[in-house]
């Protein structure tokens, strides 16, 4: 099998590069007219209402998180389909995940969110049930 002519590679070569710097310069277009930031998420308070580790290996809690979320784009909504949030020690889930409801993030806006999380007792190991309950 023959292989293509010199001009068919070198017009494909040619298209290929074309192709690749003008989908470059539209996302680099994109980018410059809606410049994007990253969301910032702040825990501002947090409350703890119960903390029991009387029968290890299980720690039961409620916990009550008072946590700010900001979007500092001028351009750029966002939508959050499914946030999930739970409470973790040592990488060690103290509680039970929570779903907490879709979220839609206007552009400059805040918005404040205030979940407890916690209930039934979540097993966990016996070091970590002695080091929350020592404090």
């Amino acid at each position: 099998m023959a292989s293509p002519p010199r001009s068919t590679r070198r017009a494909l070569c040619t298209f290929i590069t074309i192709f690749l710097l003008l989908a470059g310069l539209a996302v680099l277009i994109v980018w410059l007219i809606y410049r994007p930031h990253k969301p910032q998420f702040t825990v501002l308070g947090a409350a703890i209402y119960d903390l029991n580790t009387t029968s290890p290996p299980f720690i039961s809690t409620s916990m009550q998180f008072t946590l700010v979320t900001r979007n500092p784009n001028r351009r750029v909504s966002i939508m959050y389909d499914k946030l999930t949030a739970y409470v973790s020690y040592r990488n060690q889930a103290i509680t039970s995940s929570l779903a907490l409801p879709p979220l839609y993030h206007a552009t400059k806006s805040t918005v404040t969110l205030s979940p407890v999380l916690g209930g039934a007792g979540v097993p966990v190991s016996v070091e970590a049930t002695n080091r929350v309950g020592d404090g």
